[in-house]
């Protein structure tokens, strides 16, 4: 899987990218809300935060392929991680 980092902005509910490219059609997303104002930030500025995670990410990778997990496993880490701590 690829990632890729879009910026946007929402307009009445929708996700439209800044600088007019189009997005893919029908792509699974993760909207991450900045908490300083996009318009004021240049995309270099705006690209920082995510280089920062993808590098994170990169650094630490996952520690079970998730791929290779049996679907009764996935459900017991999925309850597992909705008990309260």
């Amino acid at each position: 899987m690829t990632l890729q980092a879009y910026p946007v902005r929402l307009e009445g509910g929708v996700v439209k990218s800044v600088d007019g490219t189009p997005l893919p059609e029908q792509a699974y997303a993760m909207l991450v809300i900045l908490p300083a104002p996009a318009r004021t930030m240049s995309l270099e500025e705006w690209q920082k935060p995510f280089d920062a995670f993808f590098a994170a990410v990169q650094a630490h990778p996952p520690i079970r392929d998730l791929s290779k997990v049996t679907d009764a496993e996935l459900s017991a880490l999925v309850h597992s991680a909705r008990k309260p701590q």
